[in-house]
C-alpha cells in the first residue's frame, strides 16, 4: 500500500513537471504567462499571470539582470495587484484583498 501509494506521488509530481514549459527569459513565455524562478524547482518555468480582477499577490520580484520573476508572476500587462492598504502592529504595510486592477491614471 505504501509503495503504491508513493509510485502515485511520484507519477503526480512528474506530470505536473512535464507539464510546464522551462524557460529562461520572458520571451521564452506566452504573453498572459511570466518566466518563474519560484525557488523550489532547479529551473525556471512559464507560469500564468494573474488575470483581470483575480485575486494576486504583491510579492512577484523581477530581477532585469535575469529577466526573472521570483516568488509569483505578476498581473497581466496594463493591470497591478492593488488593495488596501493597512498598517500591522509592526508599523509593516499589509495589502488586504488585492486584486489585479488597471490603475486610474
Amino acid at each position: 500500500m505504501k509503495a503504491t501509494l508513493a509510485f502515485l506521488v511520484l507519477l503526480g509530481l512528474v506530470g505536473i513537471s512535464l507539464a510546464w514549459t522551462a524557460c529562461t527569459k520572458q520571451s521564452d513565455c506566452e504573453e498572459d504567462e511570466c518566466c518563474l524562478d519560484n525557488l523550489f524547482f532547479k529551473r525556471p518555468y512559464c507560469e500564468k499571470r494573474y488575470g483581470a480582477e483575480q485575486r494576486c499577490s504583491a510579492t512577484a520580484i523581477y530581477k532585469e539582470e535575469k529577466d526573472l520573476y521570483y516568488l509569483t508572476c505578476p498581473c497581466v500587462q496594463m493591470y497591478e495587484c492593488l488593495g488596501k492598504g493597512t498598517t500591522d502592529e509592526n508599523g509593516n504595510t499589509v495589502m488586504k484583498d488585492p486584486k489585479c486592477i488597471m490603475p486610474t491614471r
